[in-house]
């Protein structure tokens, strides 16, 4: 009977061979005190820096890492699209592997789907370091998933 997986942290990469440690190193303790069940699933965007080689070393010394390698570099989207295929967890949370969105926000995101939300969406508070274009595409795309 396969085991039941409570957390999925989806994380695509591309030449992020120094950030990887680093966003385990702040996100592990999060996610082993938040659920009893997770796992990582990273998918490698066609990185042509070591990103693979430290994925496949950690993946060696964790189980609960599964790394998928795109043969090259398609774009965020469809690195998301294939570890959403192969993520095995109830719940599944995207994040950047640079941390852009602080990892203490997985305890409120989870609590919400405790509450038995079937879709939690972090939103940025503050956009003022984002292009006018940037600001104006995010709240058309906020406007139109909130209706």
């Amino acid at each position: 009977m396969p085991v039941t997986v409570e957390l999925s942290i989806l994380v695509p990469v591309f030449n992020e061979e120094e950030s990887i440690h680093y966003f385990f190193q702040r996100v592990d303790p999060i996610v082993k005190e938040l659920v009893g069940s997770h796992e990582y699933v990273l998918v490698n965007d066609g990185s042509r820096d070591r990103t693979v080689s430290i994925l496949k070393a950690m993946a060696e010394e964790r189980s609960d890492l599964t790394v998928i390698n795109l043969s090259r570099n398609f774009g965020k989207d469809v690195a998301l699209s294939a570890g959403f295929d192969y993520s095995r967890g109830q719940a599944v949370v995207p994040m950047d592997v640079d941390l852009q969105d602080p990892p203490e926000l997985l305890e409120e995101m989870m609590a919400k789907y405790r509450e038995g939300y079937d879709m939690v969406i972090a939103v940025r508070k503050s956009r003022g370091s984002d292009s006018w274009f940037k600001r104006m595409s995010a709240s058309w795309f906020y406007a139109l998933i909130g209706r």
